[in-house]
Parts: C-alpha cells; sequence; structure tokens
C-alpha cells in the first residue's frame, strides 16, 4: 500500500500528519488540509481552507522554545552561585537576549542566542 502523506484535522482540532491507510484518518471525523508551513505560528482558517500566519501563536511558538533555556540559568543568577562577576555580566546579556526573542523574529526567521561558554552543553 502507497504511503502518500495526508494532513489533517480530528474532530477534536488536533493537527495531525498521517499515512493513507492509517488507523487515524476517518472520512466522518476528520478533514483533509494542505500540510502545515511550519511548527509555530500558524492557524487553519476553515473559510479559506489554507494556514493562516498568527502573531500570537508566532510568539507562544518562540516562548515555547526559550523558556526552558531561560530556565536552565535561573540557578545561576542567586548572588551566591559561584560564578565571577564577569560571568554574571554575560549570564545577564545572554537572558536579555533570550528575552528579545519574542520582540524581534517569526519562527521561520528564530535565531536563538549562544550560551555563554561557562554554562556547558548539559546545563
Amino acid at each position: 500500500m502507497s504511503k502518500n502523506n495526508l494532513y489533517y484535522f480530528l474532530e477534536d482540532g488536533t493537527y495531525v500528519e498521517g499515512y493513507e491507510g492509517d488507523n487515524v484518518y476517518n472520512e466522518e471525523t476528520c478533514t483533509l488540509i494542505k500540510k502545515k508551513p511550519s511548527d509555530g505560528g500558524y492557524t487553519w482558517d476553515s473559510k479559506l481552507s489554507d494556514w493562516k500566519l498568527s502573531i500570537d501563536e508566532q510568539k507562544k511558538y518562540i516562548r515555547s522554545l526559550r523558556n526552558p533555556e531561560l530556565s536552565k540559568t535561573d540557578k545561576y543568577m542567586f548572588e551566591d552561585y559561584p560564578i565571577t562577576a564577569e560571568q554574571r555580566a554575560e549570564l545577564i546579556s545572554y537572558r536579555q537576549s533570550l528575552r528579545d526573542v519574542t520582540d524581534k523574529q517569526t519562527p521561520q526567521e528564530i535565531t536563538m542566542p549562544t550560551p555563554p561558554d561557562f554554562l556547558g552543553t548539559n546545563d
């Protein structure tokens, strides 16, 4: 059987990327639609039968990427955390860059700031 991609909404509004013959698609409970252009910022407009770019959805998506990165650095902001004044300044700048991401970019253009070297990759 051919595995052609199908894109559809379930009755509850959930977006699903499925395949021909899968057990999720049902003509009575699903609506076939175009593939979503990207993960963030789009909502389905049933009147237009097309994806519509939504600024609010874009910002929500960008925050979902940014917030975990911001949370990873929270512990370093305590005054008694053993880092140098230079590292603290670098960290403050990095955290501000993370906060600024939602003001400047769309999900298609997003460039997350690079964390300071002293944070490593496992924090």
